[in-house]
């Protein structure tokens, strides 16, 4: 299940209460480290391997907003990192 920005702040006004998670997976031969944010209940119930060790380098859990603001940290990180290898 992707969840796109539009359908994040439309569920996080809806469900105020909801548990977000932030992953990190593992570093790309450039050095970024894709990042996403989505509903804890997604990373819990996903029967897939999405978040596996193997495929998330870290996952924080936290309000939207704390969620929001570790994402936007790592693509900063990630655009600082893409700048210094051009």
């Amino acid at each position: 299940m992707m969840v796109d920005c539009a359908v994040r702040d439309e569920w996080d006004s809806r469900y105020p209460d909801e548990v977000w998670a932030c992953y990190v997976r593992p570093a790309r031969e450039s050095g970024v480290k894709p990042v996403g944010l989505t509903p804890m209940l997604v990373v819990v119930m996903d029967p897939r391997e999405r978040f596996t060790d193997k495929n998330t380098l870290e996952l924080h859990q936290g309000t939207y907003d704390e969620m929001r603001g570790r994402q936007k940290t790592q693509l900063e990180a990630n655009i600082a990192l893409k700048e210094d290898n051009s």
